[in-house]
């Protein structure tokens, strides 16, 4: 059965057919000077409002807020289920994640002692590592931690 000829499907079956019938004897029916009512309950559905629903679910939490309700571990806790299940602290757990890597990682590099930089730098510029030793030394000391 293809979706296209599903709602063709449905208006043909005998019990949508007899319902529509009914229908069409009812409102039939109605049509000569029938009037419609509606109870207080009614009355008052109509004039239901979302804005008063959040208005009023807003004050109820202010209300648990203020009475430490929240504060409770097993309330905390099934807050914190809902979240993580919900999938809103993904991005955020991710991030922490990267983080904890980062550091990781930048807790492997070596500290740089500024004072040796400068030092270096000063024989560098003093043409002490010219000399033949020394070069003999640094080349040495390079091939035994490439070698092992």
């Amino acid at each position: 059965m293809r979706i296209e000829n599903l709602v063709t499907e449905i208006q043909s079956h005998p019990r949508v057919t007899e319902r529509r019938q009914s229908t069409n004897n009812r409102t039939e029916s109605t049509r000569h000077g029938d009037e419609v009512q509606l109870s207080q309950a009614g009355k008052a559905l109509a004039d239901f409002r979302v804005e008063d629903t959040s208005r009023a679910r807003i004050e109820a939490i202010q209300q648990r807020v203020e009475s430490g309700y929240y504060d409770q571990p097993q309330i905390k806790a099934i807050i914190a289920e809902n979240m993580l299940s919900a999938g809103s602290l993904d991005a955020v757990i991710a991030e922490v994640q990267d983080i904890k890597i980062t550091l990781k990682q930048l807790a492997e590099i070596p500290d740089v002692r500024i004072e040796k930089v400068q030092e270096a730098i000063g024989k560098l510029a003093s043409g002490a590592y010219n000399d033949k030793n020394v070069l003999k030394g640094t080349a040495d000391g390079l091939m035994g931690m490439l070698l092992g």
